[in-house]
């Protein structure tokens, strides 16, 4: 599943762009796939270390209202290995499904709505979607019993959105770079955030 929506979160884009803006832009810039430039480095290492922070708390808020989870019986170091395994093994995958979140919301949908209507309703649309998307997913491959679960998630990951929007339009120059490697982070690390809690609580 995770394949075919990254698939579909490429391809939508690219064609849209062949169809309206081939003729006059580049697929990448039009993308944000492109060098950030930062008018202010103060703002925008505050407001990345602000999203960084956002991508932690945010598992550790599902976590707890997660299932019990069921961890084998190992002790510390061998926890602590299986974490440290398990987050290297899904950095590629992690990296590769935010590329595809980040080119969708932020680079797609969320250029073209703020160019239609502006920054502030624009941005806010992509976010919200971006929330809605994650409530969807999370029902979709969990079902409804984790339904506060996937409410949770969606707002986080909402939030998350609205904030990796500000910083590429506003900090980054209409870059998608540093909220692809923000996302990144979180796709690649949660599982290992969230294992870390239900091993200590």
């Amino acid at each position: 599943m995770d394949f075919i929506l990254g698939i579909l979160s490429c391809l939508i884009p690219i064609i849209w762009w062949r169809v309206t803006a081939r003729s006059d832009v580049l697929i990448l810039p039009w993308a944000g796939l492109k060098k950030p430039e930062v008018s202010s480095r103060r703002s925008f290492w505050l407001l990345v270390a602000f999203a960084a922070l956002l991508v932690i708390l945010t598992p550790m808020a599902m976590f707890s209202f997660m299932p019990g989870l069921y961890l084998p019986n190992m002790d510390s170091s061998q926890i602590a290995s299986w974490i440290i395994l398990s987050s290297l093994i899904r950095i590629p995958t992690g990296l590769a499904i935010a590329f595809a979140e980040e080119l969708f919301f932020r680079g797609f949908m969320g250029k073209r709505l703020i160019n239609k209507i502006g920054f502030a309703a624009g941005n806010a649309i992509q976010a919200v979607a971006f929330g809605l998307f994650s409530f969807v997913y999370v029902v979709f491959t969990s079902g409804l019993s984790v339904i506060a679960l996937a409410v949770v998630g969606s707002l986080f990951r909402g939030a998350f959105g609205w904030l990796a929007g500000y910083i590429t339009e506003k900090q980054a120059g209409g870059s998608i770079i540093p909220s692809w490697i923000l996302n990144g982070f979180f796709n690649a690390f949660s599982f290992a955030i969230i294992i870390l809690l239900a091993a200590l609580f």
